[in-house]
């Protein structure tokens, strides 16, 4: 299976859209390419009607450019100011360029699927809408291991670490 072009994957895309990025201590030196893929991401939908949120992940969980007390942030892709905040105009600075990983830090990516389709408070992002924070259409997952902590131990907000309806996958 061969991945779609740029052209294909531009007539077919639109939507909200989440990444959900690793940067906890074993991702490393790894780093670097992480960005490069996050950033190519970016540049393979710009133009296009996507709405893309980057949740970075370690300890807790966070949306690249969020202001404080903010919980989600939504890029629109076909506002090219925005894809330069984020990638910059040659693709290799702005917001992206600046994720790091810690020399040590925990690998929590219950809080960043938490953050993805929760509001801070434990409602589903579907059922109080908020144009500024959908429910995503599609989430992409970049991680390199298992969790080794969990909402119950880490988290970036106050809803209870139990949740009664779960997010259909």
């Amino acid at each position: 299976y061969a991945p779609p072009g740029s052209t294909a994957a531009r007539s077919d895309c639109g939507g909200p859209v989440t990444l959900i990025v690793d940067r906890s201590g074993s991702i490393g030196a790894d780093i670097v390419d992480v960005r490069r893929g996050v950033a190519e991401f970016v540049k393979v939908f710009a133009g296009t009607a996507t709405q893309l949120q980057i949740v970075d992940f370690a300890n807790t969980s966070s949306a690249l450019g969020a202001g404080p007390g903010s919980w989600n942030k939504y890029w629109d892709l076909t506002e090219r100011s925005q894809v330069e905040t984020l990638i910059g105009p040659n693709g290799d600075a702005g917001l992206v360029a600046g994720l790091t990983a810690p020399s040590s830090g925990n690998t929590n990516w219950e809080d960043a699927l938490f953050r993805t389709f929760y509001t801070r408070t434990g409602a589903r992002h579907d059922a109080v809408p908020d144009p500024d924070a959908p429910m995503p259409e599609l989430v992409v997952f970049f991680t390199d291991g298992l969790p080794t902590r969990d909402r119950a131990e880490l988290k970036s907000d106050d809803a209870p670490t139990a949740l009664g309806t779960p997010v259909d996958a």
